[in-house]
């Protein structure tokens, strides 16, 4: 049955199924089965799931969504309400734990939104090798072996072909037994309008998947017609993720070098009423991007604080300090840098070693319960500017002392 179609909103539930024998009808504001590729899917090039996948290694890859994919309704609306659900099957040969669903899907009649709410169901086959447990019930969820709530799951837009790719972590992990024939569920929960519906990939694998819809007189579980199968794929545990990051100050010599005068003893030696300038360089030493990364930079006042780029959020004088925050959102990649340039004018007092101090912090992206810190000094040495004579004279005086014995005596007491 290629389309079954329900009343809008407004009919009795009579009416609907009335309607659902009409299998040929086509509607932009009525409940339906699916959507039909020619209404919203365009064909395109997918994503490989091979590349897209950011956690652990693929341990069942059902397939990328077919360049001219259907939508088919899973959806729990407890508003009209209706349940409808699509269900694909999997065995694994050993024992194995499951980590990660990927999958894709899209919306019609009604605007698409983004995140949604998703229900992820785990069934057994119900013994015939093409349906899960639960045929023939209003909602065979209580049947389910283990269940999953997600609110607010964001997903990719592919803008060519219309669909959303997604992806969850289980918290915990579903254990799969080998040789046991299981039955995936992928359920959008929302109030229609619009619909959700799952795409459908190229190919069957194993048995082709089963939809129930009893609202419109499908019953759990029918063969969906023409047979088809979902757009989805399982990941397995990955490497245990390690966010790292450095941080590194450097200023700026009378020389145009950056001295890494991370020290009081190797302070660097700037005149008072210099313009200097601190040079943060934040990079990503892990193996996971980092977010939310948070910078504060605390510098003595004898250097005047006169601007930075980029402009932090806050700059605030407390006490004997400039305080300076920034916060990138990131993602900042695995060796990625960030760079930030502080301007400063030397204040004194003269021969003060003044200091500045920089904390950073960022949020692991993959496991944002994890925290990297780190954090570094620089030192600056502040002395009074003599006079400007020229150095190739004082060095020849200094050369023929004998010459000019009272200018020798006058270099001594000027302390040059």
């Amino acid at each position: 049955m290629k389309k079954l179609l329900k009343g809008a909103v407004v009919l009795l539930i009579t009416v609907a199924l009335f309607l659902s024998v009409s299998v040929t009808a086509k509607t932009n504001d009525m409940e339906t089965l699916q959507a039909s590729s020619p209404n919203q899917i365009k064909p395109s090039s997918i994503i490989n799931p091979y590349v897209e996948n950011n956690m652990g290694p693929i341990i069942w890859d059902n397939g990328a969504p077919s360049a001219n994919a259907n939508l088919y309704s899973s959806q729990f609306d407890e508003c009209y309400p209706f349940v409808s659900q699509v269900a694909d099957d999997f065995i694994f040969e050993e024992d194995i734990e499951v980590w990660d669903v990927h999958w894709w899907g899209g919306f019609w009649n009604g605007d698409p939104f983004d995140p949604v709410d998703f229900w992820i169901y785990f069934y057994k086959d119900d013994g015939t090798g093409g349906a899960p447990t639960g045929g023939g019930m209003p909602d065979p969820s209580p049947t389910a072996v283990a269940s999953y709530f997600f609110a607010g799951v964001s997903g990719t837009l592919d803008p060519t072909s219309g669909l959303y790719e997604y992806e969850v972590i289980l918290d915990p992990p579903f254990l799969a037994t080998a040789s046991e024939h299981y039955w995936i569920v992928i359920q959008a929960d929302f109030c229609y309008p619009p619909q959700w519906g799952w795409a459908n990939t190229d190919g069957i694998t194993l048995s082709s998947a089963v939809q129930g819809f009893p609202l419109i007189g499908t019953p759990f579980w029918t063969v969906i017609d023409p047979e088809v199968d979902m757009a989805w794929y399982l990941t397995g545990e990955g490497e245990p993720c390690e966010p790292g990051i450095d941080v590194e100050k450097y200023v700026l010599d009378l020389n145009g070098e950056w001295v890494d005068a991370d020290t009081e003893d190797t302070a660097l030696d700037l005149p008072i009423c210099h313009d200097g300038q601190f040079k943060i360089v934040i990079k990503n030493t892990g193996d996971c991007a980092l977010i939310n990364i948070i910078v504060k930079d605390m510098m003595h006042d004898s250097l005047k604080y006169t601007g930075a780029d980029p402009e932090p959020l806050n700059v605030e004088h407390i006490g004997t300090e400039w305080v300076m925050d920034w916060m990138f959102p990131g993602p900042l990649a695995p060796g990625a840098t960030i760079e930030i340039f502080v301007n400063f004018h030397v204040e004194g007092p003269e021969c003060s070693r003044d200091y500045n101090h920089v904390i950073v912090e960022g949020f692991c992206e993959e496991c944002p319960g994890d925290i990297v810190q780190d954090e570094d000094w620089c030192w600056v040495h502040a002395y009074k500017k003599s006079k400007d004579l020229s150095m190739p004279f004082l060095k020849f005086l200094q050369s023929h002392p004998n010459i000019f014995p009272l200018l020798q005596k006058l270099l001594k007491t000027l302390g040059l």
